[in-house]
């Protein structure tokens, strides 16, 4: 089997061709299982668990519309209803929402009849519950089946398969280097597909997983192969949602810098022109300068991240997971009225704000005045809606080694932005 999978480097820059004109991609996305293997441990189907503020089928959603090659993603939900409210704060632009069939296939065979008005000449399938959608992977799978017709990435076996007897004692055991794990995301050639499922039997329909097969069985197809990558997993288990949340926010976290005032705008802009090191030298009275200079080290905690530090005015419409607010503060009454009206002003999609704010006073005269239980209380009634998780860091006074400790806090949070949700914590 080796011989027949390919790699994306042979495949050079085909991919350029996606999505030019007179070409059509689209996907399908099943995501109206009941979840029956995490054993009720959710409370409800696994697609509509929350990841990082959404639910987990926005991730897979998000991550195809991010494709610009792909003209329309279709997912097919055990309730068309529920789904829709389910999508709301994940504000896609391309996902239309169809009710499926009772079985993974026939809930795939609804998707690609939903698309018979404008047929696409690709079409690509993918999980709902696999919520990492690698770009290169994708193209590379959609370019081998627009050659073979379909195809789909494959991993090794991790562990040796065994067939048992009717009594469930070993009957024989099967060499592993000879069989390879099918994964998603697959593509096809669309009227491939869609004839296959026309000629599905009633019992391919309702016992069958494997859309490769389809193909294969019922067209002629010889489904292309492609080396797949370890981030091709999905949620099937308790314990996948566990790595979903350590590794999610790796790989899909967005990170806003907001400077609050003009100045401190201005300041971000030109520490943006700096290397990529920590202000060492930096003034202890002008504390804003030196915190906006951890803007580069914080970026290496996010695979996506905006370039610039932004005004909170400019932040309406941004794809934003995470957002550091700095600001001054010249009183505790400004240090909450600071707070609410942030909260006031950031979008639904934000799972994370953390404030750093630092004084222009005497530490010692912030010192005497500061009561930190009470901003705390303060902290945690203000965002008691469960909104996002908030931390604040305020900021007495600072040099190089405040920078460094605040720096790995705030990367701390990054990777798990409730480990000080309401914590109120002084540099």
């Amino acid at each position: 089997m080796s011989s027949s999978i390919i790699n994306h480097a042979a495949l050079g820059n085909k991919s350029a061709g996606l999505g030019s004109p007179g070409r059509r991609v689209c996907a399908v996305v099943p995501a109206a299982g009941t979840g029956t293997r995490m054993g009720g441990h959710t409370g409800e189907p696994k697609q509509y668990v929350e990841v990082l503020g959404v639910p987990l089928v926005a991730h897979c959603l998000r991550g195809l519309e991010a494709a610009p090659w792909i003209d329309e993603v279709v997912v097919v939900a055990d309730s068309k209803s529920k789904m829709t409210k389910a999508l709301e704060k994940a504000k896609l632009k391309k996902t239309r929402i169809v009710e499926g069939g009772g079985t993974r296939h026939r809930s795939i065979w609804v998707g690609v009849e939903a698309l018979a008005d404008d047929p696409p000449e690709l079409l690509v399938v993918m999980d709902g519950v696999r919520p990492l959608v690698p770009m290169d992977m994708l193209e590379e799978v959609v370019l081998a089946a627009e050659e073979a017709g379909a195809a789909g990435p494959v991993l090794p076996l991790v562990s040796t398969v065994v067939l048992p007897d009717k009594d469930q004692h070993l009957q024989e055991t099967l060499v592993r280097s000879n069989y390879w794990n099918t994964e998603m995301p697959q593509a096809f050639r669309y009227h491939t597909l869609k004839t296959a499922y026309h000629k599905c039997s009633d019992h391919e329909l309702d016992n069958g997983t494997e859309c490769l097969a389809v193909v294969k069985d019922h067209c002629g197809v010889k489904p292309k192969l492609v080396r797949g990558t370890g981030d091709l997993w999905k949620v099937t288990y308790p314990k996948d949602l566990v790595v979903a949340r350590v590794l999610l926010p790796r790989h899909l976290s967005t990170l806003a810098i907001v400077a609050s005032t003009e100045e401190a705008h201005h300041k971000s802009l030109q520490h943006e022109s700096l290397n990529n090191s920590h202000n060492s030298d930096c003034d202890p009275d002008n504390t804003l300068d030196a915190i906006v200079s951890m803007s580069d080290y914080l970026r290496e905690s996010s695979q996506k991240e905006f370039k610039k530090i932004l005004q909170i005015q400019n932040l309406e419409g941004n794809d934003i997971q995470n957002m550091i607010h700095i600001s001054p503060f010249i009183s505790i009454s400004n240090l909450m009225t600071t707070i609410s009206t942030v909260k006031s002003r950031i979008d639904s999609n934000i799972s994370s704000l953390i404030f750093i704010l630092s004084s222009s006073q005497n530490r010692t005269n912030v010192n005497n005045s500061l009561n930190v239980v009470n901003i705390q209380k303060d902290v945690r009634d203000l965002f008691s809606d469960g909104s996002c998780s908030v931390s604040v860091f305020l900021c007495l006074s600072i040099d190089e080694n405040s920078v460094l400790r605040l720096s790995s806090m705030v990367k701390a949070l990054l990777n798990d932005p409730k480990c000080f949700h309401g914590q109120v914590l002084i540099v």
